[in-house]
Formats: structure tokens, C-alpha cells, sequence
């Protein structure tokens, strides 16, 4: 049940970079009406009648703590920068030199020469522990540079390089500014990690609990002396005389905190600019955010999740597959970077509620609040198919014709039969699709996208990939997004993960009852993404998905499956009667996303000694004719794929645009023709490859 704010707020003059309040409040208004209508549930944002407080006073010191805490996060982490392979040459020919393997002669000529005969095995160790520890940790280059300095110094003082060249041989002077270099050495290491612990770690920690510090006094914050519900502060150093402003607008809840929906701003460089919905103080998704200087955008999503595994930290895998013994429910939010320079600590995803083994799939779809709500319905997919046509979002009702549709222009007013009545200035038009379509976003309508990771993925990467493909892709809220986790098993436990795990009795039992709870609480249409070891699966559990999805009774079918780089045998897909065939039998659109190039796939057909389906795109063919599916080759992508080439589904714009057009439209590969480019000679093959130009390749 909705309940609308039940405040009249006061009048209020926002800052300048801030939108008119008047449009906010609409904002507000509308999507509690709108999600009245499409029978969204707010239990988490208001659990109970005393959640919002219409006049209690906002709790500053908390939700700024809150907030700073974010804008600490994004400001010291930082965000992802291109790797430089001239840096990565200096870095090593420095270590080649400081380790006696190569030297430089300027007497007479110049002469460069190379000495693999001294401490070899050392400089390759230093190298891989080097490598290993600037991706782990950034201070480390920190400490590399006193490295550098120190070095460099005790080449002045006697020409040798080696940091432990302390020997009789060398004089007492040398000896003993040695010793001090190598002093400073160490008490420069260890004092620039001491500051890089406190600032990343300690410094946020404190600002987030407000233990040791008064944030008040710190930041010097106090209320705006003209804007009402504003306030200043000082966001860089106490001493500073340059003071920012932030205010939030919105739904409180008994102790003064946001609950509900609202807006934060925050004009300091890294302050953000905030809209959506909070629980008990801290933005959760949906919301969308934008920094203020440097404008990187960011947006929050919702993930429901059904876990399988034994293990409940969801942040490991176990070494021994086992699954649990009832299927545990749950809500997550996922923020992640979506525009600019994408930031070192997102994706983060974060458990709203459960997980529960008393909840089920309709349960999670009441809670799959959507970005979109907030905002009227402007545009409408129309295709067509071999069955007529399709509308996004919408399924033909028992009155409908598959060949027509009607869609109606209507004002800023919602119909007298809804029961809101007149809508606030600033919420604009919208479209309303009639003639008998029902629309996916009600109740016993819905459509689920449900993706199954692969091999040794634990459940909150898992989450935060699927959230990451739906803040890039931004699927209308007609798609209730679900990650399936199964026991994916450990680095070391292969082939445990692929017969116990994902072929294993129980792994499909569960699978199966995944599925009958998502058709119990309404699902009509379901899209399957299964990746990886993922796709072996939902493979091993085709019995099961075709006992509900295939068999007519449930009233659900399976939309779309799509097998992204599967770790699955070829022979068994492509075999009489065999997985191609079952699925074809439930499903008309079949795509497969296979690369030539993909490492992981490489060892897994070495180990198997079969070949792999998501590495074979040119084999998907039975007594020489093309089996009837979509086969895409994407060996020669290079935009945001990473040297193994088997995960990328997520970052990738090509394939998430194409996925987004697959679940939207349900179009073949050969009708995409601005994304498509059928491979083969023959106009019957089934292999296509995207219209993309290599990263490398720009303009003179």
C-alpha cells in the first residue's frame, strides 16, 4: 500500500545548479501514483505508518556523515585510468638496471648491454610481485618512487645501485651514508602507508560511524544565512574560507533521516547531485547521480537474487560444491558508474533485504522499484514478427489483435478510473498503448531476465556484473531482473563446480523450483543469459525448464535464451534430439555470443578434450545445414575486453546494445542491420559479426 507524503513542504529557494523544487515535488508525487497503479510495493521504504514523519526535522549530522562518506569514497579511490606501456618499459628497464642486467656506458660511445647472468630469477620475481601489487594496492607506487629516490642516491654516493652492497670492502663513509639511505628508506615506506591507511581507511571509517570527530564543528557546517533548508560548509580543509552548500528535499522518517524519495545536493568538487530513493538515511537504488565538478555519472539499480549454495558469504565460493537445502530470496542494490571515468570503488552492490528461505519470486518483484517510475511513458517499441506485431512492454490481451495496436497521446493527467485525478504541473505527456495490450508491469504481466554466472563467480560479483549490464543497458521496468546463484565451486575445483555443481540432481531440482515461483508470482515471459559454466547449467536442468516454461499449462513461455561464451560440449548441443533441440522446442530465439580467442574456453578444451560451444561459432551446423539460431562472432571486439576474452557481456556497448535489442524486440541477428553483418558467403548461414571498427584504428 502507497501512502503520499502527507507534509506540505515550505517554500524553498534551492541552490542555483539545483531543478525548480516545485518539479521535484511532482516528480515525487507522480511515482507513488504511478506505482499505486502498477501495483509497486514500498514495504521497504516505509515498513510500517509511523516510517515517514511529516514534521520532524532534518537529522543533518547523520545523513551529511552518510554522505561524506560517499564523496570520500569516490575522491580517494579515485577512478580507472588506460594502462601506458611506456611506463610499464621505464619501470622495467629501471629495475633491470638497479638488478645488474643492463648497463650503460657513455665512455668513448654510447653502449647499452644486457646480463642475464646476475639475478635474473630475481628481477622476474620483483617484476611479477611488482605487477601483482599495483593492481592490488595504489600505494604501492607511492613506495616505488621512494624506491626510485633511494636508489638513485646511492648511485651518487659510489655508483652501485644494489640496496644490501654492504661489504668490508666499502669505506666507512660510504658505509654509513648507505645505512642512513636505507633508514630513510624504510621510514619513508612505512610512513607513507601509515598515511595511506588513514586516509583511505581510517579518515572515511570515522566520518561514517562519527566516532573521535564532531562532524559539525569539523566541517564548520551551519544553516545558509538567505536560502531556507540549506546549509554551508567548509568540504576541503577546516582552515579553509571557501564554503559549499548541500540540502536535501524529501521523505523522513521518525528519527529525522531520508526514507523514502528525495534529493540531495552537494556543490563541493566531489559533492554529487543525488535523486531517488533512500532507507533509513542512505540512498538506495533506484536513484541516479552525477559528481558536481567533474560530472561522472553514476546510477543505483535494484537485483533480486536466489541463491542455491551452501555458503552464506556471499563474497567466496566454496572449495567443495554443495547446495543448501532451500532456495534463499533476496534484494540487492547495485550502484555503478555509467558515464565519464568510471570509479575504483563501483560497482558496489548491497543487500536490502534477505536473503530469505520464506521468500519467493513475488515477493522480490514487489521490491524491484525502477528508475523509470519516476517518469511518464514517452516513447513505445513497435515491431514485427512472424506471429504480427510486438509491443515493448506490453503483451496481447485475450480482446487484443496481434495485428493491431493503438496508441493514445494523453496530456499531464492520469484517467478519472485510476483514481488519482489531476497530475502537478511539470510531469508532461505521455503515451498509452490500448486495443487490448496488457502491459508487462502488472501484476500476474511480468517479464524476468534471468542471468546464471558462470564458474567459480561468487554471488556478489554476480550481482554487481547484472547490475552493471542494467544501469548500461537501462531496460524498462517491465524487466524484473534476477541473478540465479548455484554452488560455482572454487580456482583449484573445475571439475567439482561442473558435475556436482552445475550438473548436479540438486542444482536442477532448484532451478526448476526457481522457475515455478517465478511463473507463481506472475511471471509470463522469461529471458535466459547464462554465461560460462552458467550455460552448462541450464542445459543439465532442460527437463525442468520445459516441465514449466514448455509444457503450455503455466501460461509462461521462454522468450529469448541467450548462451554467452557457454562452457558447454558442442557435440551435445548440436547431436539429434539433442540441448539445440529441446530449446527450440520452448524458445524461437536462440543466440549464442562465441569468440575464437577465449582463453578460459582454451584450457577448458584442453582439459575436456571436446570442444567448447562458446569457442566454435563456425560449427553450429548438422549434416551441412546451419542450425536455426544466432550465432555471433565477436573474436574481433576489442572495446572494453580484457585479455582473456570471456567475460565482457556487461561493459561492452555492442553487446549490450544487441542484448538490449534481443529482450526488447525479440529481433533476429539478420533484421539488426545498423549493428549485424552476416559472416558467411551464403545467405543460410548463421554466423554474423558486428559492424565495429578496432580500437586502435582513428582519424589522421
Amino acid at each position: 500500500e502507497l501512502r503520499p507524503c502527507h507534509r506540505s513542504p515550505p517554500p524553498f529557494r534551492p541552490a542555483s545548479s539545483a531543478p525548480r523544487v516545485d518539479t521535484f515535488f511532482t516528480q515525487m508525487d507522480f511515482l507513488r501514483k504511478k506505482m499505486a497503479v502498477r501495483g509497486g510495493d514500498r514495504s521497504l521504504l516505509t515498513p510500517n505508518s509511523d516510517s515517514l514523519s511529516p514534521s520532524q526535522p532534518l537529522n543533518v549530522e547523520e545523513l551529511f556523515r552518510t554522505m561524506a562518506f560517499r564523496r570520500l569514497q569516490r575522491q580517494y579511490h579515485g577512478t580507472y585510468k588506460p594502462s601506458s606501456k611506456f611506463n610499464a618499459v621505464v619501470v622495467v628497464s629501471f629495475l633491470m638496471w638497479s638488478c645488474g642486467l643492463l648497463g650503460v656506458s657513455t665512455s668513448g660511445a654510447f653502449n647499452v648491454s644486457v646480463d642475464y647472468s646476475q639475478n635474473a630469477f630475481s628481477f622476474l620475481l620483483t617484476c611479477v610481485l611488482l605487477a601483482c601489487a599495483l593492481k592490488a594496492v595504489v600505494v604501492v607506487r607511492w613506495c616505488l618512487y621512494w624506491l626510485v629516490v633511494a636508489i638513485t642516491i646511492l648511485t651518487f654516493i659510489d655508483g652501485n645501485p644494489d640496496l644490501t652492497a654492504i661489504t668490508p670492502e666499502v669505506n666507512e663513509t660510504q658505509t654509513q651514508l648507505r645505512l642512513g639511505v636505507l633508514a630513510w628508506l624504510v621510514a619513508m615506506e612505512i610512513l607513507t602507508v601509515s598515511i595511506w591507511a588513514c586516509v583511505v581507511y581510517f579518515y572515511p571509517w570515522v566520518v561514517q560511524t562519527g566516532k573521535f570527530l564532531n562532524v559539525m564543528w569539523w566541517w564548520r557546517i551551519k544553516r545558509h544565512p538567505t536560502k531556507e533548508k540549506t546549509y554551508i560548509y567548509r568540504p576541503s580543509k577546516f582552515w579553509s574560507k571557501i564554503f559549499r552548500e548541500f540540502t536535501y528535499t524529501g521523505d523522513l522518517d521518525h528519527l529525522g533521516r531520508p526514507h523514502g524519495l528525495g534529493k540531495w545536493e552537494d556543490t563541493s568538487p566531489h559533492g554529487e547531485s543525488l535523486f531517488g530513493h533512500w532507507l533509513n538515511g542512505v540512498p538506495v537504488g533506484p536513484f541516479r547521480s552525477h559528481e558536481h565538478n567533474s560530472g561522472y555519472s553514476f546510477v543505483g539499480v535494484r537485483v533480486a537474487f536466489v541463491d542455491s549454495r551452501k555458503e552464506t558469504d556471499w563474497t567466496t565460493t566454496h572449495f567443495t560444491p554443495e547446495n543448501a537445502s532451500k532456495l534463499r530470496w533476496g534484494v540487492a542494490s547495485v550502484e555503478c558508474s555509467v558515464s565519464g571515468a568510471f570509479f575504483k570503488n563501483l560497482p558496489k552492490a548491497t543487500v536490502i533485504s534477505g536473503p530469505d528461505e520464506d521468500k519467493d519470486a513475488a515477493w522480490c518483484i514487489k521490491q524491484l522499484l525502477h528508475a523509470h517510475d519516476m517518469e511518464p511513458v514517452t516513447s513505445v517499441v513497435v515491431s514485427a514478427d512472424g506471429a504480427g506485431l510486438r509491443v515493448s512492454g506490453h503483451s496481447p490481451g485475450d480482446e487484443a489483435r496481434r495485428g493491431r495496436v493503438t496508441i493514445d497521446f494523453e496530456d499531464g493527467r492520469l484517467s478519472d478510473a485510476e483514481g488519482i485525478g489531476r497530475m502537478s504541473k511539470g510531469v508532461g505527456p505521455r503515451l498509452r498503448v490500448a486495443g487490448g495490450w496488457q502491459s508487462t508491469t502488472t501484476d500476474e504481466n511480468y517479464e524476468a531476465l534471468v542471468l546464471i554466472p558462470g564458474f567459480n563467480c561468487p554471488m556478489r560479483d554476480a550481482i554487481e556484473r547484472m547490475g552493471t549490464f542494467l544501469s548500461m543497458s537501462d531496460l524498462p521496468p517491465n524487466i524484473k531482473v534476477f541473478v540465479f546463484g548455484w554452488p560455482a565451486g572454487a580456482v583449484l575445483s573445475y571439475f567439482q563446480a561442473a558435475g556436482v555443481g552445475a550438473q548436479g540432481e540438486k542444482t536442477q531440482e532448484m532451478f526448476g523450483e526457481f522457475l515455478k515461483s517465478l511463473v507463481g508470482g506472475g511471471v509470463k515471459q522469461v529471458h535466459i543469459l547464462a554465461h560460462s559454466m552458467g550455460a552448462k547449467v541450464f542445459l543439465g536442468a532442460l527437463d525442468q525448464v520445459k516441465s514449466v516454461l514448455g509444457d503450455g499449462e503455466s501460461g509462461a513461455r521462454m522468450a529469448t535464451c541467450v548462451l554467452m561464451n557457454p562452457d558447454a560440449f558442442l557435440g551435445e548441443f548440436i547431436e539429434e534430439d539433442g540441448w539445440y533441440d529441446v530449446i527450440k522446442s520452448m524458445c524461437d530465439h536462440v543466440t549464442l555470443y562465441a569468440d575464437c580467442g577465449d582463453g578460459a574456453l582454451f584450457w577448458s578444451e584442453m582439459v575436456n578434450r571436446k570442444k567448447a560451444l562458446g569457442k566454435n561459432p563456425y560449427d553450429l551446423r548438422r549434416s551441412g545445414s546451419w542450425l536455426d539460431m544466432d550465432v555471433i562472432d565477436t573474436t574481433f571486439m576489442d572495446a572494453n575486453v580484457h585479455a582473456i576474452r570471456h567475460n565482457y557481456f556487461n561493459l561492452n556497448r555492442w553487446v549490450v546494445d544487441d542484448l538490449r535489442e534481443i529482450i526488447l524486440t525479440r529481433k533476429r541477428a539478420e533484421r539488426r542491420e545498423s549493428r549485424m553483418l552476416r559472416r558467411n558467403e551464403t545467405e543460410e548461414g548463421n554466423v554474423f559479426n558486428f559492424l565495429a571498427a578496432p580500437g586502435h584504428i582513428v582519424n589522421d
